[in-house]
């Protein structure tokens, strides 16, 4: 009966307290309940309990364990003398978890403090109270059912005609029947309390027991998982399999024999009946046709993959042969298998007799590789024989190399570029035909270079002919497959001719390198010169401008002023002239720190600022922060903007220029944007080459010397960067550069 089922009916309580006010609130209690329906009887004693118990059906007790009559655990144990079956909870004064122990200890299913029991709780344990106490007497009637079994198992054990042993899970033996004792040949007291000594378990199938040194027992062993006295213990049923084993194991032999026989065959094969029935067949024809011996055996030949519409007829004719006593000659055939592979095989057929039964043997012979060899040679010799056509006809010299070096083909073109006659040069290895200065060269062309890469190999050398007569040539080689041969073809090309034209433009080459390296250093040696006495008449000038040697008319004035101005010009030229030099020659040095580009720009405004007045022009700063750091060289940064802005303020006549800088990637870049002439497209070429001069409009002659945007360019190459233009004539010109942010030292390699 389940707790719900309790509470649908009436508890019979018997409560065994002498104290008249925890028995009224203990009734108290239970009638506060909801749902509780019940029925109580009052003790005031135990001897009187103890009868209440006798003389009604009761459900549970509710006992205090001090009374007149008894007290403690002894009060306990008297009420379970007088009844097992009805459950008891204990009602005490003391909050103990030891004692309240003990009490469960005892015989009690439960313990409740008097000062701290409430309505629900106390409701609550006498249901489940209840609740365990029929469990225990289920369990318990389940153990007496549970013994009843265990014997009545034994006599089954006793009788069995099989081993039977009971071992727990240490492999200790718990039980053994009589069979057992005379297969193992050990009395009982041999066996109980000690090792069983053989495997165990589900994944025993069987065990060998040696009886004496010349007998040996083979036993099949059954294992099931049971409770034997309460715990888990495995039940062998073990039983004498040694005469069938034996017998199995001759039959096998004998099969084993014959099988051996069968599938070590050197050739598969097939068996059929005289009907047509395949019999049997070795592994080997498994393997050779990629079915299995299912699809075929007890087939008909008709319907398996041996035959099909292709063959059909020739089978039957076959076996009509064999019908009538005649054994055909090998047949050849052919099959397409599923990986498109073509298989030719070659059928020998001859008479067997099995077991008193006349068979048919099929002797199947793999000649796929014969056919492909035929095949292959046919092949073989149509590419040969397309080989020689080509190479003759070819109109380079061409050689066909054995790997070891040997030459056996040469045509005619290789005859005369070598003057050799055919049947010498057929005598020679690739080798000897090359000079001594490239033996090294060739050698490792023809042994490493060809065999290290997919693709052709090329090497230029040069070589005395046999006639004495020293040419360049320039050797291709590729390896080529024939058959199973590795053959190297070489095609030789005569680049005297090529030759001689590079090294005469290496000549030409050196020669101009010399002369600009003349030019540059002789431009050099004469601006060192010139810049002396220009240095004095600049000096002297200022001096007498300054009338520091007495007071100057207008004229004087006007003339000295004329004197310094064109000075300080043919200074700036030969400045310009030796930059140039220098970078020419690789002398050129930058020095190279980070700098703020305001004050910069500021510097240039205020040389150039007289000009933009004088043309009613102006200069707009775009992107132009304050805390703008360039790293470059401060003094060639600022030479390269003055002279892009003075070339803008000389070709711009009304309008404005602007200088933008940006960031692009990893790049400063700036624009010099001008509204002036701009340039012609034919001009364009002509722009950063040095004396280069553009006149778009020759009745206003534009002052220059045509170097300033070459040494520019130059500058801002060696910086890493790059220089580039747009325009448009009467609209105007936008000049671009752009220098890397992180300077690189082996950025004056781009020069």
């Amino acid at each position: 009966m389940s707790i719900e089922e309790t509470e649908k009916n009436t508890i019979s309580i018997l409560l065994i307290e002498d104290n008249p006010g925890d028995s009224r609130l203990i009734q108290e209690l239970l009638k506060s309940a909801e749902d509780f329906n019940f029925n109580i009887t009052f003790s005031k004693n135990l001897v009187n309990g103890l009868k209440n118990i006798e003389e009604n059906d009761l459900d549970i007790i509710l006992l205090d364990l001090t009374l007149p009559d008894s007290s403690g655990f002894e009060t306990i144990l008297r009420t379970r003398e007088k009844t097992n079956n009805i459950p008891i909870i204990v009602l005490t004064g003391f909050s103990d978890e030891n004692f309240a122990r003990k009490a469960v200890q005892a015989g009690a299913q439960d313990y409740l403090i008097k000062d701290q029991i409430e309505s629900n709780s106390l409701v609550r344990s006498i249901f489940y109270a209840i609740e365990r106490n029929k469990m225990n007497r289920t369990i318990d009637a389940l153990m007496l059912t549970l013994q009843k079994n265990e014997s009545q198992l034994k006599k089954i054990i006793e009788k069995n005609a099989d081993s039977i042993i009971i071992v727990d899970k240490r492999n200790i033996v718990r039980f053994v029947n009589p069979i057992a004792e005379q297969f193992f040949n050990r009395n009982k007291e041999d066996f109980v309390g000690k090792q069983f000594g053989y495997p165990t378990g589900p994944d025993t199938k069987e065990i060998t027991v040696i009886h004496k040194p010349s007998k040996i027992a083979i036993a099949e062993v059954n294992s099931v998982e049971i409770e034997w006295e309460g715990e888990r213990v495995d039940l062998l049923t073990i039983r004498d399999v040694s005469e069938h084993r034996m017998y199995e194991l001759k039959l096998q032999e004998s099969e084993k024999r014959y099988r051996d026989l069968f599938e070590n065959s050197p050739y598969p094969f097939l068996i059929l009946s005289k009907q047509g029935v395949v019999v049997d067949c070795n592994s080997s024809l498994e393997q050779l046709f990629s079915f299995s011996k299912d699809e075929i055996v007890n087939k008909g030949y008709r319907d398996t993959p041996l035959v099909n519409p292709e063959n059909l007829d020739l089978f039957n004719k076959l076996h009509s042969e064999i019908l009538e006593g005649n054994f055909p000659n090998p047949v050849e055939l052919r099959y397409l298998k599923e990986n498109r592979f073509l298989l030719w095989v070659r059928l020998n057929f001859s008479s067997i007799n099995i077991g008193n039964q006349d068979l048919i043997y099929v002797l199947i012979e793999d000649i796929t590789a014969i056919k492909q060899s035929e095949q292959e040679l046919r092949r073989l010799e149509q590419t040969l024989h397309d080989m020689n056509v080509l190479i003759e006809d070819a109109p380079v010299a061409i050689f066909l190399i054995h790997e070891t070096g040997k030459i056996i083909r040469a045509n005619q073109k290789a005859l005369k570029l070598f003057q050799y006659q055919l049947g010498e040069i057929l005598n020679l290895m690739i080798f000897d035909l090359i000079t001594s200065d490239f033996s090294d060269v060739i050698t490792k062309h023809y042994t490493e270079d060809i065999y290290n890469s997919s693709d052709p190999v090329k090497v230029e050398i040069t070589n005395k002919r046999k006639d004495g007569r020293k040419i360049d040539l320039e050797i291709t080689s590729t390896i080529i497959a024939i058959a199973d041969n590795l053959i190297i073809q070489s095609f030789f090309s005569d680049i005297t001719e090529r030759k001689n034209s590079e090294r005469e433009r290496q000549k030409l080459l050196d020669q101009l390198i010399s002369s600009l390296e003349f030019k540059s250093k002789f431009l050099a040696m004469m601006s060192h010169e010139l810049r002396t006495p220009l240095n004095a008449i600049i000096g002297f000038t200022s001096l007498i401008l300054d009338k520091s040697y007495g007071p100057l008319n207008n004229d004087q004035i006007d003339f000295l002023t004329d004197v310094s101005s064109e000075a300080n010009h043919l200074k700036s030229l030969i400045d310009t002239i030796l930059d140039l030099s220098f970078i020419d020659m690789g002398k050129f040095k930058l020095n190279i720190e980070t700098f703020k580009l305001l004050p910069i720009l500021e510097e240039i405004g205020s040389i150039v600022n007289h000009l933009f007045i004088k043309k009613g022009i102006k200069l707009n700063l775009i992107n132009i922060e304050e805390n703008t750091r360039i790293k470059a060289d401060p003094l060639r940064f600022k030479q390269i903007l003055y002279n892009l802005i003075d070339n803008a303020i000389k070709f711009t006549e009304q309008g404005q220029i602007s200088l933008k800088c940006g960031v692009k990637d990893r790049l400063w870049e700036f624009q010099i944007q001008d509204t002036g002439i701009g340039i012609a497209e034919n001009d364009y070429d002509i722009v950063f080459k040095e004396f280069g001069r553009i006149e778009n409009d020759k009745s206003k002659p534009v002052p220059g010397s045509g170097i300033g945007l070459a040494l520019t360019k130059r500058l801002i190459e060696l910086h890493g960067g790059e220089i580039w233009f747009e325009s448009e004539v009467g609209k105007g010109t936008t000049f671009f550069f752009s220098i890397p942010k992180e300077y690189n030292v082996d950025t004056k390699n781009n020069v």
